[in-house]
C-alpha cells in the first residue's frame, strides 16, 4: 500500500484482480488480500456486490469496446 491518498492505481489494481478472477472462473486472486482494496474503504463484506457491480459494468462496457 502506499501512503497518501486514493489513486487511480488502487481503482486499477481492484480491477485487474476482478477480471483475472473472472477469468479463472473465480479462482484468481481474494480482492480482499489486495492493500489496494483496504486503502478504497473496502471491507471483506463489500466483496460479493463490488463483484456484482464491476460484472455489470463490464458487462455494459463489451459491446461499446468491440464497436
Amino acid at each position: 500500500v502506499h501512503d497518501g491518498p486514493r489513486d487511480y492505481g488502487d481503482v486499477i489494481q481492484v480491477a485487474a484482480g476482478h477480471c483475472l478472477s473472472r477469468q479463472a472462473s473465480g479462482e484468481g486472486p481474494d480482492l480482499t488480500a489486495l492493500p489496494a482494496y483496504t486503502h478504497l474503504g473496502f471491507s471483506p463484506e463489500d466483496q460479493d456486490e463490488l463483484a456484482r457491480e464491476m460484472d455489470t459494468n463490464i458487462g455494459m462496457m463489451g459491446p461499446l469496446l468491440r464497436g
